[in-house]
């Protein structure tokens, strides 16, 4: 038997699960530990007997704090402290190993909650590097998991709704599925998308969780929101390129936002290399929307006569909105989402 399937057969052990083979297998294994423990049982070797000895007395504490009833053999008892040991060594390796040279790792998880049932396996990655770590899901859709970041998934990946959980951050770039919806929960917010790019930050010690949209369109909510009433469930926030959603935990409240450094969403684009001769105001803001797909609202009678000559340039699109109501005696503020100009308008 390889050594992940009989890891699997202690843990069907500890939640009393083992046929009566199985634990026939399992008592012949005890019998080896007395013999040579070293050989017999390698992954509870890996700990140092001063750590071992003080997990040792933390797991006899919690399975039984009084001597094996009658009925019940050492042996059986000491299994229990075994396969705990090995649950546990397998967490303290990976904290040990969570270091600023440590390398991606990956093992089985068999309960994730929130995602599937804890009898089915899932894939559960957690990038221990400096650098992001590039994975494929079974669907083909692409994760670029950051540093301290963690995901798990149903390794089969065939359910009706393609389910991932999230713990720090990570982009997603989803394979497009109409019939298979994607969907990301990470800490108190949910994320779901048929087929964009898409960035989830949501680390556990962060005062907020933020979801920002490269491209396609995806829907935020609260956990808590989907059990409400179908009112409330129909009415998610909907972002669109260059905005995100920001979930702050006090408020538990989720609002939209333009993301800090908007990106031109256009595949061929020569904003930077035009130029204005006396042109509509209206007509410059109108270009800039469509550059990066961020809706720019303003009343056309208000700035119907203001005109402005200007050339394009590489700066941002903050920049480039304030260098216009400068010059037009405007200014203009985000709400929602989107930016809003306000203008006495031009003689």
């Amino acid at each position: 038997m390889k050594s992940e399937e009989f890891k699997s057969l202690l843990e069907k052990y500890v939640r009393d699960e083992c046929t009566p083979q199985e634990e026939k297998l399992i008592s012949e294994w005890y019998e080896n530990i007395e013999t040579s423990e070293e050989d017999a049982a390698p992954v509870l070797s890996e700990l140092s007997d001063e750590y071992r000895q003080t997990i040792e007395d933390r797991i006899w504490a919690k399975v039984s704090p009084h001597p094996p009833a009658a009925g019940r053999s050492r042996w059986q008892y000491a299994l229990r402290i075994a396969a705990a040991l090995l649950l546990i060594s397998v967490s303290a390796v990976l904290i040990v190993r969570y270091g600023p040279d440590s390398e991606p790792t990956k093992e089985i998880a068999q309960t994730s909650p929130g995602i599937t049932p804890a009898e089915e396996q899932q894939e559960h990655i957690i990038n221990n590097g400096t650098k992001p770590f590039s994975l494929q899901l079974p669907d083909g859709s692409e994760v670029e998991l950051q540093p301290r970041s963690e995901i798990f998934f149903d390794k089969k990946f065939d359910e009706p709704l393609r389910e991932v959980r999230l713990s720090g951050e990570a982009q997603f770039n989803v394979r497009r599925d109409e019939k298979r919806p994607f969907r990301v929960y990470s800490e108190e917010v949910v994320t779901q998308v048929l087929g964009t790019s898409f960035i989830v930050k949501a680390y556990q010690n962060d005062k907020e969780v933020t979801v920002a949209v490269r491209s396609g369109k995806v829907s935020v909510y609260a956990k808590g929101n989907e059990a409400k009433s179908k009112e409330q469930e129909s009415s998610p926030v909907i972002l669109v390129p260059n905005q995100r959603a920001v979930y702050n935990r006090d408020e538990n409240k989720v609002v939209r936002e333009v993301v800090q450094h908007p990106e031109i969403i256009l595949a061929q684009s020569d904003l930077f290399r035009m130029s204005f001769d006396e042109a509509p105001v209206a007509t410059i803001f109108d270009v800039l929307k469509e550059n990066y797909g961020i809706d720019i609202v303003y009343d056309k009678d208000t700035l119907n006569k203001c005109t402005l000559t200007t050339a394009m340039s590489d700066e941002g699109l903050f920049e480039r909105i304030e260098v216009i109501c400068k010059a037009i005696n405007a200014t203009y503020r985000i709400d929602d989402g989107v930016i809003l100009i306000e203008s006495p308008g031009c003689k």
